[in-house]
């Protein structure tokens, strides 16, 4: 028997849109230390990493076995958009089932209580090789912030340039629309992350070196990253030389979503060009 109650039905429509436009089927590998995820997008460029290990805050986790759940997040999602974001929000996996039961106590309205079902997917998923190490460039940046230079810079071309410095944070891209599209924010190393001052700060470094670093990536990843924003009020932006970008979102609670993207290299960048700098919504055409 698995069940596992969500205090609030909005931590995991959260996670669910978060993830939906990068993997469609995923699997959710449940024990005793918690909730886990790792996957690639279908093109295998990002990958993702869930873990949900503070276990005391949900309102009920009992995991009798441990088990791997195959979900459609298309159809977890349009399920999980007919509750209110505060609605208690229960898994219920019967032993030996293949059907996730979802009960849903509502807080609000005339209904008491609702409940679903849906079929779990025998999928083959294999173990990936999630980074684990200490980045040595770390930015905490408020999660709207981000999500705004991350529409506004999707507009004018499909890379976007990361620049990390002592003192200063910058983001630009350059396309036919826009010659030099470019946020810069004044940014110090705080060491106290605690400091409630900073916690009101747009952007600050957690971690820095004195030698600048700067990485071209895909500006719709970042775009579909920044989708986790409902999830946390701050992401941690990391970056190291010859190793994927880590965007994180730590989730209050319960644990943490990351998304790790290769940066693009040179010779990719000067097929772009050739290409004419096309906008996002002509290359998704």
């Amino acid at each position: 028997m698995i069940e596992i109650t969500f205090p609030e039905a909005s931590l995991l429509k959260n996670i669910t849109n978060a993830l939906k436009d990068l993997v469609k089927n995923i699997v959710f590998d449940v024990d005793d230390q918690g909730i886990h995820v790792q996957a690639m997008d279908s093109a295998n460029i990002a990958l993702v990493a869930l873990d949900l290990t503070e276990t005391d805050n949900f309102d009920v986790f009992r995991v009798d076995k441990n088990a791997s759940l195959g979900i459609d997040l298309e159809v977890l999602d349009k399920l999980l958009k007919l509750f209110d974001n505060r609605d208690r929000l229960t898994l219920l996996l019967p032993n030996e089932k293949s059907e996730l039961e979802i009960l849903v106590d509502h807080r609000s309205g005339t209904r008491t209580r609702s409940k679903y079902g849906i079929n779990l997917l025998d999928l083959d998923v294999e173990a990936l090789g999630v980074p684990d190490m200490e980045y040595e460039w770390c930015a905490s940046m408020q999660a709207a912030e981000f999500s705004l230079v991350m529409n506004n810079l999707n507009i004018f071309n499909d890379v976007i340039d990361i620049g990390f410095s002592n003192g200063s944070a910058v983001f630009k891209n350059e396309g036919d629309l826009c010659k030099e599209a470019k946020i810069e924010y004044n940014v110090q190393t705080v060491k106290d992350e605690d400091d409630e001052e900073q916690e009101e700060k747009v952007m600050h470094y957690v971690r820095s070196k004195s030698e600048s670093l700067h990485h071209t990536f895909s500006a719709k990843y970042l775009k579909l990253f920044a989708k986790a924003s409902g999830l946390s009020k701050n992401c941690l932006i990391q970056m190291q030389e010859d190793t994927p970008l880590l965007v994180e979102y730590p989730i209050e609670g319960y644990g943490s979503l990351k998304f790790y993207l290769a940066p693009k290299q040179d010779d990719e960048n000067d097929d772009d060009e050739e290409k004419g700098n096309e906008t996002p919504e002509e290359t998704e055409e």
